[in-house]
């Protein structure tokens, strides 16, 4: 995994990295004596860099998520359980594209009201049975 830097850094990288002509240990050596304010990549880095440029024509992307999870307002997740009511058989990937919320948050709404995607609910099978039973009941009596 690539460590994060800017695009000015990445330029760098590749620039001092084609300057030592692709040799890695001499150019974090050439990088440190000409950025001395800046952290340091590692050889790996270089390479790396130098190889996703070369097969992706772009630099790495830096990532600019957040690690806390979205907070839902309450009509957001009052949404999602009615939207389960309904249809039980609704995957967490449907209801997240449906509402244009993180799948995250929808599962874990799910999670919350002690609903679990793809496990039958107590609930969903009674109806199931029921429907099930009428069935057998008008194909016998047929």
């Amino acid at each position: 995994m690539l460590s994060h830097f800017s695009n000015e850094e990445y330029a760098d990288i590749i620039y001092i990295y084609g300057f030592c002509d692709g040799n890695a240990t001499s150019a974090v050596r050439k990088y440190e004596r000409r950025f001395p304010n800046r952290r340091v990549p590692n050889h790996q880095t270089f390479s790396s860099v130098f190889q996703h440029v070369r097969t992706h024509g772009s630099f790495p992307s830096v990532s600019t998520r957040s690690d806390r999870p979205v907070q839902l307002n309450v009509n957001e997740q009052e949404n999602i359980l009615q939207m389960v009511d309904r249809s039980p058989e609704l995957s967490t990937k449907r209801i997240s594209s449906r509402t244009g919320l993180p799948r995250m948050s929808v599962w874990r709404t799910l999670h919350d009201g002690l609903l679990y995607p793809y496990h039958i609910q107590q609930r969903v099978y009674r109806v199931l049975s029921e429907v099930i039973k009428q069935a057998c009941q008008q194909m016998y009596l047929e």
